[in-house]
């Protein structure tokens, strides 16, 4: 039989993970509704990418052909 501090071990980072997820899901919807804004916020300064931080912010044009 395994030993108890082995399941509870388990079960523990099982939640860990599980509210990992849930904080992911947050930031992923807080960035999906800042999206627009920051879309904006670019054009309006009229450039294409900037640096922020230690990240780069982007803007990408996708061309899609459908048959």
């Amino acid at each position: 039989m395994m030993e108890q501090s082995v399941l509870e071990r388990f079960a523990a980072l099982e939640q860990e993970r599980m509210d990992l997820e849930g904080r992911l899901r947050q930031v992923k919807d807080q960035l999906a509704e800042l999206e627009p804004a920051v879309i904006d916020q670019m054009q309006n300064l009229g450039v294409d990418s900037c640096r922020v931080g230690n990240r780069t912010l982007r803007l990408e044009t996708s061309v899609y052909c459908s048959v």
